[in-house]
């Protein structure tokens, strides 16, 4: 990626382009995906995570491009939204490497609106 941030149509075009980066950089056609998901909700300062049972981050157990439909879901706060993130961290299919490929952050500034930011955070 040369640029660092994208601004894309929705959800569905991040999670293609880091498919797409993915097997361009690092050939990996079917990377383990692990996501953690945070909003901002009107009613706070501050942010508020989904807790996994599993830990931080949760392993997203489809293959793209099922990915959009499994983060959409996931059940949001019953709150007013104003805006989420989503980090998300790539490893190889194959286990050889124990350190993640790339991490990247999909971020909707205004929670209503479809548009979305994709940024390579490695």
């Amino acid at each position: 990626m040369k640029e660092k941030t994208f601004r894309l149509a929705s959800l569905s075009d991040a999670i293609e382009k880091i498919f797409h980066e993915m097997i361009i950089e690092f050939e990996e056609h079917h990377p383990r995906i692990y996501i953690h998901l945070t909003w901002k909700l009107e009613s706070q300062e501050a942010s508020s995570s989904i807790e996994f049972p599993e830990g931080e981050y949760l392993y997203v157990n489809v293959q793209y491009p099922n990915i959009v439909d499994f983060i959409n879901a996931i059940t949001t706060p019953e709150e007013k939204i104003l805006s989420s993130m989503i980090k998300v961290i790539c490893f190889d299919s194959e286990r050889k490497h124990p350190h993640e490929l790339a991490r990247f952050v999909i971020s909707k500034p205004v929670y209503e609106s479809a548009t979305v930011l994709l940024e390579r955070s490695d």
